[in-house]
């Protein structure tokens, strides 16, 4: 038996109708995908601009917010702190105002001077006495980690970025050390006394931890952009 099959011979033009119908679908596809790939390129790229300004945001105010209190500043030198006054006694709690307000820290005002500081301790039971409660400032973002008779211990905290707040002049003055030069420590002392104090000047000195660096801002960034889509 011999069997015939005939095929419909297509014309010119319906095989020119096929082949841009072809065509129309593979550059849609193409498009869709370019288009597609622009999109995510602008939501990196956005992503990646906001974490930017973020960081560069936070590192600015940390450094334009560098300040000196002095503890007999007019402005709050005469506010209560135990049975006594800020001039008095509040070497301690001005240094710790101080190490806050480097980090961006605004203690409920806008900015963390000894006035707006001392004012949040004793509402949150940061005195006992006339004393200072070192752990009470953590939920501000300083976490207590202890105290050092060594100087050199206090400098190898400070190296690693650790707030250190020295006492000095015997035992009766609180500073806060700014870095090292030799034997000595570079300070910011709320009664100006001295500029620098000598490792052996140094009695001991209370170390704190900084436990909101600007990496964790930035990861709250990042999950905030993430629930957005970005």
């Amino acid at each position: 038996y011999v069997f015939f099959f005939f095929f419909k011979q297509k014309t010119a033009y319906e095989m020119l109708r096929s082949l841009v119908g072809s065509e129309m679908c593979i550059r849609d596809r193409y498009q869709r995908r370019v288009h597609g790939e622009i999109k995510l390129y602008q939501k990196q790229t956005m992503r990646v601009a906001l974490v930017f300004l973020l960081a560069c945001a936070l590192l600015g105010s940390a450094i334009a917010a560098r300040q000196h209190y002095l503890q007999c500043d007019g402005r709050w030198a005469g506010d209560s702190l135990g049975n006594s006054n800020i001039c008095a006694i509040g070497c301690l709690m001005s240094s710790v105002a101080m190490a806050l307000n480097d980090m961006g820290r605004n203690c409920g005002g806008p900015e963390c001077t000894p006035q707006v500081l001392n004012r949040w301790l004793k509402a949150k039971g940061g005195y006992q006495g006339n004393l200072f409660v070192w752990q009470s400032v953590q939920p501000l973002g300083l976490t207590f980690v202890n105290w050092f008779r060594d100087p050199n211990v206090l400098a190898q905290q400070l190296a690693q970025g650790k707030v250190v707040i020295l006492n000095v002049r015997g035992g009766r003055h609180w500073v806060l050390a700014d870095n090292v030069s030799g034997r000595a420590f570079n300070v910011r002392d709320p009664a100006r006394f001295q500029n620098a104090y000598t490792f052996d000047q140094v009695v001991d000195g209370g170390v704190f931890t900084k436990n909101r660096l600007i990496m964790e801002e930035i990861e709250e960034l990042e999950l905030l952009l993430n629930e957005m889509g970005l």
